[in-house]
């Protein structure tokens, strides 16, 4: 991994960790408390992270796009590009899951409202609560996250997802797919966790374990169906049968977004996953999966992506929840490789609005890889 690369991906880092230093030193009740900027139902645990991941970026390189749902319509992505071919696109969830952190922090009441954040995470029942309240397995993937991903010369650099509720950081890039925990490193010093540490002093995330399943596990997924369209978008891919949403074989219908990849991994045991799906869901949401399908381990590829289109797609706030190659951002050069066109964004009023349904699964999982072969879908590679 370049050396510039590595000082993106700290800086990645550092932003991430201070908005958990800001979420960490905030109250439930300004955690609460709406907004007055941005969507009505933005609350203080939204936009604190996504002022802090803004500053943190700005002040460490002010030329870097950086990409929120919020920000996103105040960007231009084709004249960012026209200025430099190596310049640096950070695409950020400030708080995924947001309307889980909101009940959760809503179920401690009003006596409890002055508690900041940093003793509701401490307190030894915290995780039993979470998991609880809201569900979706193991609090290590199922927890509120913050997420950013690093775009450069359109190729997935790092993907770098903290766990606001575990506090435990994932960091994506070249140098593997670890997990570093800051639960016991005090607030003020978070600024002297480096890259370098993170990769050497953590623990790597296994994707390609052994699997010895029977076929019908290959067809047990997660996906998002929680909101209005995304059924619908679901159910016109035509990809799979009505049975398909059934408990049998949808485990989950509303799981967080950057760390829905992780529920192909070693850190989800409850079940067995053959793949999950992008549901017509925004960019921001997804994005962050990328860099691990270009992560080896073992000396092989852990990871599989198909983009997913079908004729008359779905559409949700005018925008298609599916979309044809052509209209797609993600292009192939002449050896086969993806990368990301995102100057096709630039007439969007927000390029974060942009949707994608797309497929993730493990090398191994032949029942979706003959299905989506068989349907002349595009297969996503990226290398570092």
């Amino acid at each position: 991994m370049k050396e510039i690369d590595k000082i993106y991906c700290q800086a990645a880092i550092r932003a991430v960790l201070r908005a958990n230093l800001s979420m960490c030193e905030s109250t439930i009740y300004e955690l609460l408390q709406p907004s007055e900027s941005g969507k009505k139902d933005t609350l203080g645990l939204d936009i604190i992270p996504e002022i802090m991941i803004g500053d943190e970026v700005r002040d460490f390189d002010p030329r870097i796009l950086f990409l929120t749902e919020e920000t996103g319509k105040r960007q231009s992505l084709l004249s960012h590009h026209q200025k430099s071919s190596t310049s640096i696109v950070f695409v950020c969830d400030p708080t995924d899951r947001s309307s889980f952190l909101k009940k959760f922090l809503r179920s401690f009441g009003e006596k409890e409202e002055k508690l900041k954040f940093k003793e509701v995470v401490s307190r030894k029942k915290t995780m039993e609560k979470w998991k609880s309240l809201c569900g979706g397995g193991p609090v290590s993937i199922a927890g509120a996250t913050s997420a950013i991903t690093g775009i450069k010369e359109g190729k997935p650099l790092f993907s770098v997802i903290l766990n606001y509720i575990t506090q435990d950081m994932v960091v994506a890039s070249e140098a593997g797919i670890k997990i570093f925990s800051i639960k016991n490193w005090p607030l003020e010093d978070y600024r002297r966790i480096t890259f370098n540490q993170i990769v050497n002093e953590s623990n790597e995330i296994n994707f390609s374990q052994e699997r010895k399943w029977n076929y019908s596990d290959y067809q047990t997924y997660l996906t998002f169906l929680g909101k209005s369209g995304y059924k619908e978008n679901f159910e016109n891919s035509k990809i799979f049968l009505p049975e398909f949403m059934s408990e049998e074989k949808l485990i989950y219908n509303q799981p967080g977004g950057p760390s829905r990849i992780l529920y192909l991994s070693s850190l989800y045991d409850e079940t067995k996953t053959g793949f999950i799906l992008a549901n017509g869901e925004k960019i921001v949401e997804w994005i962050h999966w990328l860099p691990f399908l270009a992560v080896k381990q073992s000396g092989k590829s852990i990871l599989k992506m198909y983009e997913i289109s079908y004729d008359r797609p779905y559409t949700k706030e005018g925008i298609l929840m599916a979309v044809s190659p052509i209209y797609s951002i993600f292009s192939h050069n002449e050896q086969g490789d993806s990368f990301l066109k995102l100057s096709k964004l630039e007439d969007f009023p927000n390029p974060t609005r942009y949707r994608a349904t797309l497929l993730v699964t493990f090398p191994g999982n032949d029942w979706v890889s003959q299905r989506m072969q068989r349907s002349l879908f595009r297969e996503i590679k990226f290398k570092f």
